[in-house]
């Protein structure tokens, strides 16, 4: 491998995962790579959602994406993408979805 392959890599997760006491996230990135973790500081606690607010009780966790996915809009629009921005779209979807009959 080049030596500068891993130069602009990151790791994008969420901050659950990295204040999760069974998660291991930089250990297990340090056995592959010195690479940064970024991690989105998102906040489902006043979401009109009790599935969402159960983020925050730690009873769910994610790895679907949603870390990697948020650090990256966040990123790319120069901070107009923020949690709550995040937390209003994740609802919307949620409600479209419930509203197909994809969600119970």
């Amino acid at each position: 491998m080049r030596e500068d392959a891993l130069d602009n890599v990151i790791v994008g997760t969420t901050r659950w995962i990295v204040e999760d006491g069974s998660s291991d996230i930089r250990g297990l990135i340090s056995q592959v790579a010195e690479v940064p973790i970024a991690a989105a500081v998102l906040d489902f606690s006043k979401s009109s959602i009790e599935g969402l607010r159960f983020y925050e009780r730690g009873y769910v966790k994610e790895g679907v994406g949603a870390g990697g996915s948020s650090v990256a809009a966040m990123i790319a629009s120069g901070g107009r993408v923020d949690s709550s921005r995040i937390l209003s779209k994740v609802e919307a979807d949620y409600v479209s979805l419930k509203a197909k009959g994809y969600v119970e």
